[in-house]
This record gives structure tokens, sequence and C-alpha cells, in this order.
């Protein structure tokens, strides 16, 4: 489960300051609400890569098909998203973990050179590498040794897992060398966040493009453009399935179908359940029945 705030901002299993910032894990994008985890951000990069099946994943608006073998690294910062695709299955390993993990400092060789412009999220905030990349089964094989050091904490686990991270460090600074600057970030991105942060704090209200604009500072015409452009989807379309993913979290804690719809931002609970049942092929009673089986 991924658990962000207003702003999409993840809280990951490590908090800031942590003296070993470092997660892993296998996730399956089936487990998620309506097949799909919600666009967010964060301050650790992650590795991604599909272990079965595949999903559509999509950072700062570049969207990808990955499939079994292929990998993606994601930079801190970076606005991602991920669906299930017509497969209908998607298992993956994620490992999160801060950069300044590996190099706290801000100056020397080490930090300006491998650590620098070339791997900054606004220089490079993604690196897809399909299965038949030379450097991506080097790169699963690590990480797969970094998940079973985090699951079973051998002694000296953490030096290990450092040593292992370093040289999967090494292989994507080779490949972003190669790429430098392919989907450098631009202002909508920035626009994005300020724009989501803004529905996520207000979304239980009635809000209109008009006051999402304002907050933004942009055209109403240029905010609905900037906005299908980078998330692929309208504005209207992007409220209402974050309305509903809130109104399934408190049907989960076990709210009535009114407070679910209220307190989401439906303010007719006719329209909430056409609305249900339009995403979830099915009525919130049904969902809750269905939970209670």
């Amino acid at each position: 489960m991924i658990i962000t705030d207003s702003r999409g901002y993840e809280y990951m299993k490590w908090k800031r300051g942590s003296t070993f910032p470092v997660s892993s894990g296998i996730s399956d994008i089936m487990r998620f609400c309506n097949n799909a985890f919600e666009c967010h951000w964060h301050d650790g990069v992650e590795l991604l890569y599909v272990i079965d099946g595949e999903l559509e994943h999509s950072v700062n608006g570049v969207r990808h098909i990955m499939r079994e073998g292929d990998f993606m690294f994601v930079n801190s910062g970076s606005m991602h998203e991920g669906c299930a695709t017509e497969a209908r299955r998607g298992r993956y390993m994620v490992i999160s973990f801060l950069p300044s993990f590996l190099c706290a400092e801000s100056k020397g060789r080490i930090a300006e050179k491998y650590f620098g412009s070339v791997m900054d999220s606004e220089n490079f905030p993604l690196l897809y590498l399909p299965r038949e990349n030379k450097k991506t089964a080097r790169i699963i094989e690590v990480g797969n040794e970094v998940a079973r050091l985090m699951r079973d904490r051998p002694p000296c686990y953490e030096l290990n897992v450092k040593a292992d991270l370093f040289k999967i460090w090494a292989l994507l600074f080779e490949e972003a060398s190669k790429n430098e600057g392919e989907h450098r970030s631009d202002i909508a991105i920035d626009r994005m966040k300020q724009t989501v942060e803004y529905i996520g704090a207000n979304y239980q209200n009635k809000i209109t493009l008009e006051e999402i604009a304002a907050e933004c500072n942009v055209s109403k015409r240029e905010l609905c453009r900037s906005f299908k452009r980078v998330m692929h989807r309208t504005l209207f379309e992007y409220i209402m399935d974050l309305r509903i993913r809130k109104s399934i979290e408190l049907l989960e804690e076990g709210r009535s179908v009114t407070e679910a719809a209220l307190s989401s931002g439906f303010f007719d609970s006719s329209y909430y359940t056409r609305t249900f049942k339009k995403y979830l092929d099915c009525t919130p009673r049904e969902y809750v029945k269905r939970m209670t089986r």
C-alpha cells in the first residue's frame, strides 16, 4: 500500500534522517484499488523490475509497458503512477533508498562525478531498461541479492546492501551518461505537482477549474492542456478517480456508503453509486458485501 499526504508525497517505510534509509519488497499491481497505484513522488530513488506479468508505468508523463524482466529507475521527486494492463497480472520488486545513503558529501570527486548533473532528478527523472539491454539482467541479479539481504538480515547485511547498491548505481550511471537529458523535466511537471497537491487537499469539497487554475497561476485552457499531456487523462477524470479511491478506503474502514460518499466529495448518493460502478463494475454496497465474504 502506498501512503501519501495531500501533496502526493509518499511516506516511505523509513523517514528523513534514518540511519539506514533502504527498503525493498514485492508488490502486485492487481492488489491496488482499481488495479492501479496513484500518482505520487518521494525523496528516495526507486528501482523497479517486473517479476511476472506486466504493468503500465508512467514517470513524469512518460509511459512504458513493462514486462517480465524489464527494469525502471525512478529518480527522487519524479511523479509516477502505474496500472494493470490487459494481461491482468503484474508482480514487481521495488527497492527504494536515499542517494545520500551512498554519498552524503556534496563535494569531492565521487559526489560531483557520479551523483551530480547526470543523475540529478531534473536532468534524469527516469531510466527504462528493457530485458534486452545487456545491463538489465545484472542489475536485477544484484537487486535480488539486496532484497535477500534486507529480508534475511544476516551479519553485516548493511555493509553488503550498501556495496550492492553501489554496484547498481555504477551500472545506472553508465546508461544515464548515454541518455543524459532524454526525459528532462519541464515547467509542466512542477505545475502538475502543484495541481495534484491542491486537489489532494480539497477533493472533499466542491472545487472548480477556475479555482485550480487560479491556485496554479495559469489559464484554464493551459492547465487542461498540460494536465492531459502529462497525466494522460483529463483533470475531471483525475478528480473522480481520487474521490473513488478515497471512498474505497473509507468503505474498507467500515464507514457507511453515505459517509464514504460525503467524505470523498460526492454530494449526490445516486451519482456516487453510478460513478463507483463505472470504475469498479459494482455498486458500493456490492463492494462492501464482497469485502465481508
